[in-house]
């Protein structure tokens, strides 16, 4: 990718460092989705990290990033309701397989109910799966707001006691 800072006549190459830069602190604004579509396509995983903080990010460009993107980049993007609201199913499961790590868990998990599915209870049910032995998980599933009475009822019965105790003051 070349890019070039266009300033009246004057014009300079942007290397890496710049571009990072750019893209970090251009801001959220919904008339820049090209840019932001066209920043997709660096090579550069701290562009993609920081342009994965954006709420207005197209479709086109959040799936690209999801296939693209490295954990951390995953992580940040499913880890916002308005985000992880234009991820389909089938992209939030293709992550879940592709990155079972603990904080991208724990980011689908406490966006579970925004997710764009007929039925975000499966992908909830996937995680609880995934993260049977995984404490961090379980202990914000238990303590989630919008976690279903089944699967607190479930967290209940756990042998930890701070999931068991987080799952009943949720219940109550």
């Amino acid at each position: 990718m070349s890019v070039k800072l266009v300033i009246d006549n004057l014009e300079i190459s942007v290397g890496y460092e710049l571009l990072e830069t750019i893209v970090d602190r251009i801001g959220d604004h919904e008339e820049l989705q090209d840019f932001y579509h066209k920043m997709s396509e660096s090579n550069n995983p701290d562009v993609l990290y920081a342009l994965a903080y954006y709420d207005n990010l197209r479709e086109d460009t959040i799936e690209f990033l999801l296939k693209k993107g490295e954990m951390r980049v995953v992580e940040r993007l499913l880890n916002d309701s308005t985000r992880i609201a234009k991820v389909s199913e089938e992209q939030i499961i293709n992550a879940l397989e592709k990155y079972p790590d603990t904080e991208v868990l724990k980011a689908i998990a406490s966006n579970f109910s925004d997710i764009n599915s007929d039925n975000p209870n499966n992908i909830l049910d996937k995680i609880l799966d995934m993260a049977k032995d995984n404490l961090a998980v379980l202990g914000d599933i238990a303590s989630g707001y919008d976690t279903p009475k089944y699967i607190l009822k479930k967290l209940v019965k756990h042998s930890d006691v701070d999931i068991s105790r987080k799952a009943k003051e949720r219940l109550e």
